[in-house]
């Protein structure tokens, strides 16, 4: 069996032997929540949440550093590009995914976990900085706000002195009933240019919530054009297939 070892007794690492994980490593300092969704009153402290309520994926993601000096990536199975033309679906639209039992990435880097950091980027690649607004306050509710209700948050912020950099509009701001939209309702947002340049002039970056799996319904203001140029019949959904080149 695989077992490393350290070569500064010092770094803060004192070994890895194969089949040890993350999820085994008490002192893995985490990422953060997978997800809020239908979570009440969660605490954001990622200590000891190990899958509450019998679901495995509830958890904080395993994180890169750890005060038991290493950590684990394990990289087997996941998705990954052709050596061609950097796609990465075969030729019927199958995903590609890894095929190597074992692709495994150690991070031993003991406590300096600024170089545990910087090695990531190595193996992933630069990641892009974020928004300045992404690291403020955002906003976002799953809930049937209409233009009048928007205007009104955004006054409670000022009233309250309190900091927004950001509002995302839930999935309610596009037409139903389906659960993927790309249409304003205008029944909710008569006139959605309007107040968008409203939200913008009060200096907030502004998103709307997208869930494409649907495809293109005909409800959509572009649904006539855009099942013209895909060849799908009248009144028929426009699928959608991520691994479709076309």
């Amino acid at each position: 069996s695989l077992w490393v070892t350290p070569v500064d007794e010092g770094g803060g690492f004192s070994g890895w032997r194969f089949g040890q994980t993350s999820a085994d490593d008490e002192g893995n300092l985490r990422g953060t929540r997978r997800t809020l969704d239908r979570r009440d009153n969660l605490t954001l402290r990622c200590s000891g949440a190990r899958g509450e309520g019998g679901d495995p994926s509830d958890h904080c993601a395993w994180g890169l550093i750890s005060r038991t000096g290493w950590a684990l990536l394990n990289d087997s199975g996941a998705p990954c590009l052709d050596g061609a033309d950097d796609w990465w679906a075969d030729d019927d639209g199958k995903m590609l995914r890894n095929q190597n039992v074992h692709d495994l990435y150690l991070f031993a880097h003991g406590s300096d976990y600024a170089a545990a950091l910087r090695d990531l980027r190595t193996v992933g690649g630069a990641i892009p900085m974020p928004l300045r607004s992404q690291l403020g306050v955002m906003f976002s509710r799953w809930f049937d706000y209409d233009e009048e209700g928007v205007v009104a948050l955004v006054g409670e912020f000022e009233q309250r002195s309190l900091p927004l950099d950001a509002l995302i509009l839930d999935m309610n701001w596009h037409k139903k009933p389906g659960w993927t939209g790309y249409s304003w309702d205008r029944n909710l947002f008569p006139d959605p240019a309007a107040l968008t340049a409203w939200l913008r002039a009060k200096g907030l970056v502004v998103g709307a919530n997208l869930h494409d799996a649907q495809g293109v319904l005909p409800e959509e203001d572009t649904y006539n054009e855009v099942a013209r140029i895909m060849g799908v019949p009248p009144g028929a959904p426009v699928s959608l297939s991520l691994t479709n080149r076309t």
